[in-house]
């Protein structure tokens, strides 16, 4: 049911080549599987499911620059994030509509509290 294996291809230059890289690896990471990066003017590479590098190499944008590497696909290792996914975001989306509409209802509640005193 679940990939053991992510593939994201990449169109990079320069050092932001690098930083996705990087990057990537915290998708393997937080999905428990290996990834397979393949990146056009950047670096490609395979990363285990614990962010190690099995493979790395800076490749250019405009020559044929292959390589041919074993793919170690190893069974999915269970993280925090495949069983609760975006649910942190969403609670930090919610807190964030709370806060900014706090002000908003002690406003209403003054005001209705001034129209009460004025009808007493």
């Amino acid at each position: 049911m679940y990939a053991d294996l992510m593939l994201q291809p990449g169109w990079d230059w320069g050092a932001i080549g690098i930083l996705h890289a990087r990057m990537e690896t915290i998708r393997a990471i937080e999905n428990g599987v290996s990834l397979f990066r393949c990146s056009s003017g950047g670096v490609s590479g395979i990363y285990d499911q614990f962010g190690g590098i099995v493979y790395e190499k800076v490749t250019n944008k405009y020559v044929g620059d292959g390589f041919k590497v074993e793919i170690p696909v190893l069974p999915r290792v269970g993280t925090l994030y495949i069983h609760i996914g975006g649910l942190f975001g969403y609670l930090c989306i919610a807190l964030l509509l709370a806060f900014l509409s706090y002000p908003c209802y002690t406003y209403a509640l003054k005001r209705n509290q001034g129209k009460s005193s004025q009808n007493m």
